[in-house]
């Protein structure tokens, strides 16, 4: 069975992390995934950006992201969704913005790779036949974000 997803994220796919992980963190009972080799593929992903409402621009935005490539070099494709602004409780369709693309490296169990800012994802495991990876965006403004993707 290849853990893979093209469908479109919503809401529902990231309640896992909305409701729980980013407060608990990654579940104890999870498998930590700590090479590439198995991660590699198309993820559903989710950006929060303002997590902590400092910066009034909390967003949700929904993607697809493919990782591609090996430990030395590796590349997120990030295809552009869907984002909801908070403060303005509207959302907009992204689909059609040119898909971003970021480079880097498999270092100490996690990934970085940059491009329109800096993506770290600093935890990967699998929990119940699911894949999970979690961590942070270092946004081009400075806007904090938090990013977490899942696959069936």
């Amino acid at each position: 069975m290849s853990l893979s997803t093209e469908e479109r994220p919503d809401l529902e796919d990231f309640l896992w992390y909305t409701e729980d992980v980013v407060y608990d963190g990654v579940p104890s009972d999870a498998n930590i995934i700590d090479n590439i080799g198995p991660l590699t593929g198309s993820w559903k992903a989710l950006i929060i950006y303002d997590p902590n409402n400092e910066y009034d621009s909390g967003a949700m935005e929904f993607l697809n992201v493919a990782l591609t490539g090996a430990a030395e070099s590796l590349s997120l494709t990030l295809d552009w969704y869907q984002i909801f602004w908070a403060n303005e409780g509207e959302r907009f369709d992204e689909t059609d913005m040119e898909d971003g693309v970021f480079l880097g490296k498999w270092e100490n169990g996690g990934l970085w790779a940059s491009g329109a800012g800096t993506i770290h994802l600093t935890q990967f495991y699998e929990l119940n036949g699911k894949q999970y990876a979690v961590g942070t965006m270092d946004t081009p403004d400075g806007t904090p974000a938090l990013v977490a993707l899942v696959r069936p």
